[in-house]
């Protein structure tokens, strides 16, 4: 029986994935930050640490677009230490691409010195 629950659980995922994604890209149409924050707390809570990093980087990315910089930046406790620079490192290069340096390097700030991510962060600010 439990086995069952597990699948059927894991078939849902998707969806629920997909659903928690699309109330962050309708925050972020909205420019409603309690939107988006809603949807990080459902993430963290119900779908894997993997899926809830995807989420907290379109968050992030999402809060940072509608001028939410110190809200976007809060949500890097919700991150795993031991992923932590790989979803940084994400968050960077998007920051980057939307021309925002200043943010991205608050964010570099948070990074393991020392470390691949670290050094291929500050080639790409240089850049």
């Amino acid at each position: 029986m439990g086995v069952l629950i597990h699948l059927e659980r894991r078939q849902k995922m998707p969806n629920l994935l997909d659903g928690i994604r699309s109330r962050v890209a309708d925050g972020k149409d909205k420019k409603d930050p309690s939107l988006i924050g809603s949807a990080v707390n459902s993430a963290c809570y119900v779908l894997s640490p993997g899926d809830c990093e995807d989420v907290l980087v379109d968050a992030m990315i999402a809060l940072v677009e509608i001028g939410h910089d110190d809200m976007a930046y809060s949500y890097i406790e919700h991150i795993s230490h031991t992923t932590k620079n790989e979803v940084l490192l994400r968050v960077i290069e998007k920051l980057v691409y939307l021309e925002r340096p200043d943010t991205a390097r608050r964010f570099l700030a948070e990074m393991r010195p020392n470390s691949s991510q670290y050094v291929a962060v500050q080639e790409l600010l240089v850049a």
